[in-house]
């Protein structure tokens, strides 16, 4: 059974689905069978995956039943990995489930009858603690928070810290967080310095850490996105390409070590 990884923070701008597309292409590249599940209604990482306007299922249909998962998952020759898309209607997701049975359980289902063909499976959460959040935190292995070093970032991890304990709690005990990545980083200001020691001591509280690669914000990201291109695709030698690079095998060794762990 393959890795699941469940990327995640609740405040919006600070590299989520860069990191989940990123992190996908790499462990492509790398060799590895990789699936990316789209779980945000936004679809940034399925227009990545070079999806646009289809009206083939989605994540939506699997979560509600009315499709199997192979029928909507995907090849995107973009990211190198296979990905489960979403589609804006994913948003209603809360009401069509509505107070059905083991509707947290849903993804981890879903997961389930696919695992076997996967090294790592990648969860791209919404910047929301909803239904599909706690899908996401269910069905994971390991957590992964991207970050800024920030002050309201931090805020938001805080939030989010009470949801993780919560599905540790009810609904996946065995959940561990990975780590913190911080994004967007400038190591070149003293304030960037101060606040990405904030994020160390905001793991510790936690009773993870932070990861030893941070991603130094670059332009390539941006025109990446513009282009709907993988980030390894569109600028290969580019400095947040160099740093995914090397977040990924702390990803590898993580994973890696869970699996002897057991």
């Amino acid at each position: 059974m393959g890795c699941i990884i469940a990327i995640s923070n609740q405040k919006g701008g600070i590299g989520k689905t860069t990191t989940a597309t990123a992190l996908t292409e790499a462990l492509g590249i790398a060799g590895y069978a990789v699936l990316l599940i789209d779980a945000d209604p936004q679809g940034n990482a399925t227009a990545t995956a070079g999806i646009i306007g289809t009206d083939a299922p989605t994540l939506r249909e699997v979560l509600t039943g009315t499709t199997p998962a192979q029928a909507a998952i995907v090849r995107s020759l973009t990211l190198q990995a296979d990905i489960l898309p979403s589609s804006p209607m994913l948003a209603a997701i809360d009401k069509e489930l509505g107070d059905a049975p083991g509707r947290e359980y849903r993804m981890k289902e879903t997961i389930a009858e696919q695992a076997a063909a996967y090294d790592f499976i990648i969860i791209d959460t919404p910047p929301a603690l909803g239904t599909l959040t706690v899908n996401a935190l269910t069905a994971a292995d390991y957590l992964i928070i991207p970050t800024t070093a920030d002050n309201y970032a931090l805020m938001g991890i805080g939030q989010l810290y009470l949801t993780i304990s919560a599905v540790k709690k009810y609904c996946n005990p065995t959940l561990k967080i990975a780590g913190l990545l911080i994004t967007r980083h400038s190591a070149r200001t003293v304030l960037s310095r101060e606040l990405a020691e904030a994020v160390e001591q905001t793991a510790a509280a936690m009773g993870t850490h932070s990861f030893l690669t941070a991603i130094r914000e670059g332009v390539a990201v941006r025109e990446a996105q513009a282009q709907r291109m993988g980030l390894f695709q569109h600028a290969p030698n580019s400095k947040p390409a160099a740093d995914y690079k090397s977040f990924a095998e702390e990803v590898i060794k993580v994973c890696d070590g869970g699996k002897s762990n057991d």
